[in-house]
């Protein structure tokens, strides 16, 4: 699986994620933490078919940098983990 955050900065609108699902997954979810660990923000979609993908985010961040971690699950496991950096520069 490949993820990003697009664009990166963001200097417009909300983030968008952009992943490639490699199988297939039941969940996948993003958690969105500050450079301090203070979480910032969470999503959650359901049901992705194999092949690209392209998700807005809808969260109204700060500027700053922050992290975020993207998690695939099937059947009730964890299959696949992504982590990354981007920038909020409005």
């Amino acid at each position: 699986m490949r993820a990003l955050i697009v664009p990166n900065p963001v200097t417009d609108g909300t983030p968008v994620l952009a992943l490639d699902a490699r199988g297939g997954f039941d969940k996948v979810s993003v958690k969105v933490f500050s450079v301090s660990g203070r979480r910032a923000g969470f999503w959650e979609g359901e049901s992705l078919s194999e092949g690209p993908h392209r998700y807005a985010l809808g969260l109204n961040l700060a500027n700053g940098t922050y992290h975020f971690l993207v998690e695939m699950e099937k059947d009730g496991k964890a299959l696949d983990r992504k982590a990354g950096i981007f920038f909020i520069l409005r």
